[in-house]
């Protein structure tokens, strides 16, 4: 998945820790079909999310919300917008 495509593909925001000044980073979230995994995007790259990998992006979404590993203070995940249509 190229950069470009996954940055425009993104099925919620939301913020993370940003790892270095204690501060929050604004990122998107985009779940690839092909191999189930979630993708962080920010401003320099995409990343795989700590979650396991999911059936489609809505079981990706309630992931993010409820995962243990993304509600330590390490991952803390908040989704500020969903963008699934329902």
């Amino acid at each position: 998945m190229k950069y470009s495509e996954a940055k425009d593909k993104v099925f919620a925001v939301g913020t993370v820790p940003d790892g270095f000044t204690g501060d929050r980073a604004d990122v998107g979230f985009h779940f690839d079909v092909a191999s189930g995994h979630t993708l962080v995007i920010t401003e320099t790259g995409c990343y795989p999310s700590p979650i396991p990998t999911a059936v489609d992006a809505k079981e990706a979404l309630w992931l993010l919300q409820n995962h243990p590993t993304v509600q330590n203070a390490n991952h803390h995940v908040t989704i500020t917008e969903s963008l699934i249509k329902e």
